[in-house]
């Protein structure tokens, strides 16, 4: 059945060659920040100076067919600022390195280790009853078993979880299957505010058959933090809302590498799913900001499976409200498997009234993508429209296989008629 949508900009790009010379050189090539720090959203520079270094990087993302660009073409320009995950490491800090606890033997204050409490009967960190604080744990296989499952109750009253690494095995995979899933953020009916910054996920899946399971979840009416994290190869989308509240904390998702996400298809996926309320009652979000990102669905995963970034007020009949949308200093590439693309668009907007969105600063290769940005009118019976009371303000947004300096589009108001299955233009 044919999806009723709203196309913004739907451009198939680069179905030839490239017309133009390489990516110019950084100015500062060989600095630790090789763009400088100029730039108000450039994390590299405060990153370095808080010594939180991560270990991940992918210095070729941009110039490896695997991950960018495709189709036998190269990229011509790129944001002049520092991106995570290329220009600078993020994930777990170089310090923490060799240094990581078991959870199971060393579990932190206010949760409880079970060695076989989880879904699949392996170990499990059930944490509440208080602050939760996890520092320095390594959650993959260690200490001569698999890896951890996570969950945090709702009777957590602050969650700070940071510098931990993360991975998948038979135990997280089987029992995210059974929804005892691998990180549990917030379980329903939470209200604590989430800080979830420099850790490393690994979802261990590098191929669209890798048959694997790895669910992040979070509901949680407090707000998001989530900064300098490697999200990596995750075979389905990270899942957040806030069950049933008539106000959600802020979101903010910041200057973090995203290599492969829902890498499946098993589930039709986002980097995160912003679900608000679950229950029927409407909910309003202040302040939705992703911001220093690079979010990349490389060639190995499965076609027509996904959105780099996703905003959604889940389904009919409720319809949330998001006061302010900023996508910013952010690169989106989307590849394309086997000729096929990829992904649906690189920014997909449903059920919800959003009453500012801005796009700023952002470098865009959507040449495996069917749309590069989209709004939703009516997804079915279960999905409500998107809609723009103010339009969508646009503010250099690059092509990368265009020459640099040339801007792909400076504005663009969502406020047309829906249309069924707008052809590109």
């Amino acid at each position: 059945m044919s999806r009723k949508t709203l196309w913004a900009v739907a451009l198939f790009l680069g179905l030839g060659g490239s017309a133009y010379s390489a990516i110019p050189a950084a100015p500062n090539p060989g600095a630790k920040c090789p763009y400088g720090d100029a730039t108000p959203n450039d994390g590299c520079t405060a990153l370095y100076a808080a010594g939180l270094q991560g270990t991940v990087q992918f210095p070729d993302a941009f110039t490896n067919p695997l991950y960018g660009p495709g189709n036998g073409q190269e990229y011509n320009s790129r944001l002049q600022e520092n991106q995570a995950g290329v220009d600078f490491p993020v994930g777990l800090p170089q310090s923490y390195v060799g240094k990581l606890k078991d959870p199971m033997a060393n579990p932190p204050a206010n949760c409880a280790a079970s060695p076989t409490g989880s879904a699949a009967k392996g170990p499990k960190l059930t944490c509440g009853g208080g602050p939760v604080v996890i520092h320095g744990y390594q959650f993959g296989p260690t200490g001569g078993h698999k890896a951890t499952v996570l969950r945090v109750n709702n009777t957590a009253t602050i969650e700070d979880i940071q510098f931990n690494e993360f991975s998948n095995d038979d135990n997280t995979v089987l029992s995210s299957n059974a929804n005892d899933y691998a990180i549990y953020l917030a379980a329903p009916g939470s209200t604590f505010n989430s800080v979830f910054s420099h850790n490393t996920v690994n979802g261990q899946c590098h191929s669209e058959k890798c048959g694997l399971n790895y669910q992040v979840v979070a509901y949680t009416a407090g707000s998001k933090t989530w900064d300098y994290n490697a999200w990596l190869w995750m075979p389905v989308r990270i899942t957040a809302g806030c069950g049933e509240c008539a106000t959600i904390g802020d979101l903010n998702l910041r200057w973090s590498m995203v290599m492969g996400h829902d890498m499946t298809a098993a589930l039709h996926g986002e980097w995160i799913e912003e679900i608000f309320a679950q229950k029927g009652t409407p909910t309003t979000q202040a302040h939705t900001n992703y911001i220093g990102n690079v979010v990349i669905q490389p060639a190995a995963a499965a076609a027509n499976s996904t959105a780099n970034i996703y905003v959604s007020g889940g389904s009919a009949p409720i319809t949330p409200t998001y006061s302010d949308v900023l996508i910013s200093d952010s690169t989106l590439i989307c590849n394309r498997n086997n000729g096929k693309p990829i992904c649906s668009a690189l920014i997909d907007f449903q059920n919800g009234t959003y009453s500012r969105v801005r796009f700023i600063n952002l470098a865009v290769d959507a040449s495996g993508s069917i749309g590069m940005f989209r709004a939703d009118c009516n997804h079915g019976t279960n999905y409500q429209k998107a809609n723009f009371p103010t339009g969508v303000t646009m503010t250099n947004i690059q092509n990368m296989l265009e020459r640099p300096g040339r801007s792909l589009v400076t504005s663009f108001n969502f406020k047309n008629k829906c249309s069924s299955e707008q052809s590109p233009p």
